[in-house]
């Protein structure tokens, strides 16, 4: 398959065949014994190559509203802090309501810091 391509469950191709190919691609993308997976070497790698592009002009949420679920922790923080970063007013939404008001104040504290 080239690059790019979907494979898709369907009518027109059997179980065994998908079966088959799941577990090809599987096989090409996971390491085949503990000396493929050298994290050392990977990161020692990473050092050499050139930084992402950055994109110009910045991307700005500037005026635009952002709901953000499971803000109070993880990923849902750091997509809350994010989006306050780059201007947008942000929704915080999460179960935990002394998490929420955290991501809340610190996200009000930024902006008073950057003078927003």
């Amino acid at each position: 398959m080239g690059r790019g391509h979907r494979l898709y469950k369907s009518r027109t191709v059997s179980a065994r065949a998908y079966l088959l190919v799941s577990k090809l691609i599987i096989g090409l993308c996971s390491p085949q014994s503990m000396n493929d997976g050298n994290i050392i070497e990977k990161l020692e790698q990473s050092k050499s190559l050139p930084s992402n592009k950055r994109v110009s002009p910045e991307i700005r949420f500037d005026g635009q509203t952002v709901i953000v679920t499971g803000a109070g922790g993880g990923l849902g923080r750091s997509y809350a802090l994010m989006f306050a970063r780059l201007g947008a007013n942000v929704v915080v939404n999460d179960v935990s309501e002394k998490g929420a008001q955290a991501v809340v104040d610190e996200i009000i504290k930024g902006r008073c810091y950057l003078g927003m």
